[in-house]
């Protein structure tokens, strides 16, 4: 049975992060692969037809029978505490070929979003992220990067940007991510199929695109100490402040695009 160890936590703490090993088998890897042809998408890769997420199954089945695994209960307990509960369950599908890439950025960044009316700067502790790999992580299939140790710096400035899925995203300033890589290098985090990372709130990760002929899914769940009764004012406030800069700046793109010709220094003169 995997566990989690007084050294591990000790790896944990001073890096930022902790990979296991084998957490679940192949088998069990291609199974929940398999489950997701079921589930309808929330999200597709822009432009095309191809599943990217299928939304929180926190309470679907066979995909929530991942939260009794032994391994991911004894983390969560030997990092936050024995009452903890899971935030979110999702599966991301980074399809070969057209995988869009993430931004570096931390966690802590959108608490009040999944978290509204914690504190960031005290409640951060309290919560864990893992991140499974379904398919073997790759650097050409955009896996995982990180910045170790990134966390020792503290929550640091972000700035917003659209995503690839035209969502509001939160990343870390260009100058934090100099100082981050200046002081502690970045690193692939190349996983074998079943491999899991736990990671704390303030790690500096992200991935880049699919460039392979690779698939690459992955499960990514949230634990959090139960310390919080969800804040419905502070959610709709950080709800609307998402969605009115996409709209804003979305709007302020078309306008643009209706004044002048962007591809007029291609053309070939006569």
């Amino acid at each position: 049975m995997l566990s989690i160890t007084t050294v591990n936590i000790k790896s944990y703490n001073n890096n930022g992060y902790l990979i296991i090993r084998s957490a679940l088998s192949k088998k069990e890897c291609e199974y929940f692969k398999k489950k997701t042809k079921n589930l309808k998408p929330k999200l597709k890769i822009p432009y095309s037809e191809v599943a990217w997420g299928y939304g929180n199954l926190i309470n679907t089945e066979p995909f929530n029978k991942i939260l009794d695994k032994k391994f991911l209960i004894n983390a969560a307990k030997k990092i936050i505490g024995d009452n903890f509960i899971y935030n979110h369950l999702l599966i991301n599908n980074k399809a070969a070929w057209l995988g869009p890439d993430v931004e570096f950025h931390q966690e802590v960044y959108n608490m009040q979003t999944y978290a509204p009316g914690s504190v960031p700067k005290k409640d951060w502790r309290k919560f864990m992220q893992i991140f499974i790999a379904l398919d073997k992580q790759s650097k050409e299939n955009g896996c995982l990067k990180i910045i170790p140790k990134s966390h020792k710096l503290g929550i640091l400035k972000c700035e917003d940007a659209i995503g690839s899925n035209l969502g509001h995203k939160r990343r870390t300033v260009l100058k934090d991510l100099n100082k981050a890589y200046k002081k502690f290098g970045i690193k692939d985090l190349e996983l074998n199929q079943g491999d899991a990372v736990i990671f704390n709130h303030l790690l500096i990760h992200g991935s880049a695109n699919n460039v392979s002929a690779e698939g690459r899914m992955a499960m990514l769940l949230q634990a959090r100490m139960n310390f919080l009764r969800k804040n419905n004012r502070i959610l709709k406030k950080e709800t609307k402040y998402r969605t009115d800069f996409v709209i804003k700046n979305l709007s302020n793109k078309i306008t643009s695009l209706k004044k002048r010709d962007l591809y007029k220094d291609f053309s070939l003169k006569k």
